[in-house]
């Protein structure tokens, strides 16, 4: 089998199509413009990679709705061009916020009229179903959220789907959309810098983050007009801290040796590479010091392709994959920007400050993100067979739930509660090692199911051990009191401790951290249904990508982020699967507004 690119589209703030984003990285055009979108001006920087507002207008007068989902419509036109796509084609999407834009809407409705709209709560909630219905596709469904490395993890697992023959059509799109939550939230955890993005440079002092949307066709189909193909792809964790890297990076290089190693390449046949190259001083030198353990220390070019992208969060995996595509094909890569003086710690071939012209037929895209997530692609000119087995059993081992009325384990599922009391008197520290200064309920609730489902059984390949999970309505908890604090006391004084606990996907990074299960490593947000999640957790065992497998399924959502017609049993259930387990439970899910423990249970 060869999976096939068919096609491509990009809207950034460098340019509104494929063609132009790639030209503006050639000229080196600048990524960021002043942000007038909302209140800047007591931000240490007031400047981000947004799109021009006259495209802005165009956008929001052409598409009703969040921002963000124009920008998702916009790529997938340009990636589907004039193409018929088969019903059963698979629709993946994958950022870190979703419609944050409605998101916010909504708790300030809550913070101003004590209510919120069940329809606008609605239309972000089930946005992905609405979205497969326009484009008239009846394939599987997703929603990713793994920070910054979304977008490459997203291409991960549409290869899954195309492996396992079940649809022979993908797209991918990831996205985001910068708002005053996110800018607040990353100003604060001192991410960006007041200076502008110089990876690599001696003087470099953070990142800036931008906005956009990308989006890839992938094929399994034979006879196709390919324009370049998805040879592999990996995601794992670092197991290691919620922002810092690991030392060396060796969670990048892992990811990225386990894409080449999936179809027997090896470092010698890499000859290009596109570096995460953030412009943080931890980041670019560990990652410089992985790219040099994965090749060698054989020197060949490295992209850097975000100091005139800027970051494009969720999106920036995917935009990257798709830039490093156009460099292959015009066999043109664009130098990185903004280079004043080289760091001589940072010992890689990265395209300085001109243009080279050089003929590249194998790359590897590198992506992280916050929670210690990585993911990492292999891209080829030329066609690569990929005939991987899928026979390895996979069974159940443990089950484990943390419910309200019930917290327990074993091999049979408790019914439903009929009362929900939230949990809130629950302490998590009978079931975890680690001091934890602060947990969102949701992390809490995971870290204990997963502690639970475990036994106290130590798994003899932690970097073997996969952690699948899925959530309906996130860290709520924790995204609502950030942005309360920061509307009510001022962005400087909305808690950075809080803020990275209110991502979707904290959860599940905290429970790889606690037990240091550094295997492949999906999260899944934002969702009406369990069963892609279920489906990829057996698949990294019956892929032999896995010995075992952490499937965790948690909710927390707190009632004032959630309309007052919601009703929402929360908690956390655990599954340990391994190759050696006993019969497999039978999970389904229906849409309704229960939330997703209660429909599991159900």
């Amino acid at each position: 089998m060869q999976i096939s690119i068919l096609g491509t589209g990009l809207i950034s703030s460098i340019g509104n199509t494929i063609d132009e984003s790639f030209q503006s990285l050639l000229n080196k055009q600048s990524s960021f413009k002043p942000i007038t979108r909302f209140p800047s001006a007591d931000f240490a920087q007031t400047s981000g990679g947004v799109i021009s507002e006259e495209i802005e207008e165009s956008l929001r007068e052409r598409y009703e709705g969040d921002l963000a989902l124009a920008f998702i419509k916009e790529a997938v036109a340009e990636a589907i061009g004039s193409r018929e796509l088969p019903e059963d084609t698979g629709l993946l999407l994958a950022s870190n916020f979703a419609l944050l834009e409605t998101k916010e809407w909504c708790w300030r409705e809550r913070l101003d009229v004590d209510e919120i709209d069940t329809e606008t709560f609605d239309s972000q909630q089930y946005f992905i179903r609405n979205l497969q219905n326009d484009l008239k596709l009846k394939g599987p469904l997703a929603h990713l959220s793994l920070s910054c490395a979304s977008g490459a993890a997203a291409v991960s697992l549409a290869r899954e789907w195309l492996l396992a023959k079940r649809c022979t059509n993908v797209i991918v799109v990831c996205f985001d959309v910068l708002t005053e939550y996110c800018w607040c939230g990353l100003s604060n955890l001192r991410t960006i810098t007041t200076d502008t993005i110089r990876p690599f440079d001696i003087n470099r002092t953070g990142t800036i983050f931008s906005e956009g949307a990308a989006a890839i066709l992938l094929s399994s189909e034979e006879g196709t007009d390919a324009y370049a193909y998805l040879a592999s792809a990996a995601t794992n964790n670092n197991a290691f801290h919620l922002t810092a890297p690991l030392k060396e990076a060796e969670g990048s290089r892992r990811v990225m040796a386990a894409a080449l190693n999936e179809i027997e390449l090896s470092d010698a046949d890499v000859e290009l590479i596109c570096a995460h190259a953030t412009g943080t001083t931890a980041n670019d030198l560990t990652e410089s010091v992985a790219i040099n353990n994965l090749l060698k220390h054989r020197k060949v070019p490295v992209l850097a392709l975000k100091s005139t992208l800027g970051h494009m969060l969720g999106a920036a995996g995917l935009a990257e994959i798709v830039m490093t595509i156009e460099a292959m094909k015009a066999s043109q890569l664009p130098q990185l920007n903004s280079l004043q003086e080289h760091d001589p710690a940072c010992d890689i071939n990265y395209v300085g400050d001109e243009n080279k012209s050089t003929s590249c037929s194998i790359a590897v895209t590198n992506s992280a993100g916050l929670g210690g997530n990585n993911a990492a692609s292999v891209l080829s000119l030329n066609p690569i067979e990929q005939n991987l087995s899928m026979d390895t059993q996979v069974g159940l081992v443990n089950m484990a739930w943390v419910l309200s009325g019930e917290i327990g384990q074993g091999k049979e599922l408790p019914k439903c509660p009929e009362s929900n009391d939230e949990l809130a008197d629950f302490s998590v520290k009978p079931y975890i090692n680690t001091v934890k200064g602060y947990l969102d309920p949701s992390g809490a609730f995971a870290l204990a199911a997963a502690s639970l489902a475990l036994n106290g059984a130590e798994l003899s390949n932690p970097s073997r051990t996969a952690i699948i999970s899925a959530t309906q309505f996130g860290a709520s908890k924790s995204a609502y009191e950030f942005y309360d604090q920061m509307i009510g006391k001022g962005h400087r004084y909305a808690s950075p401790m809080i803020f990275p606990h209110g991502y979707s996907n904290t959860a599940a990074n905290l429970v790889a951290i606690e037990h240091g299960f550094s295997g492949p490593h999906y999260v899944f947000d934002t969702m009406e249904s369990i069963e892609e999640a279920w489906w990829t957790a057996q698949q990294m065992i019956k892929r032999n990508l896995a010995d075992d497998c952490l499937f965790i399924v948690y909710e927390a959502a707190d009632p004032r982020a959630l309309p007052d017609s919601y009703s929402v049993t929360n908690g956390a259930l655990c599954f340990h699967l391994s190759q050696n387990g006993g019969e497999l439970p039978e999970l389904t899910s229906t849409s309704n507004n229960a939330g997703l423990i209660a429909s599991i249970l159900n």
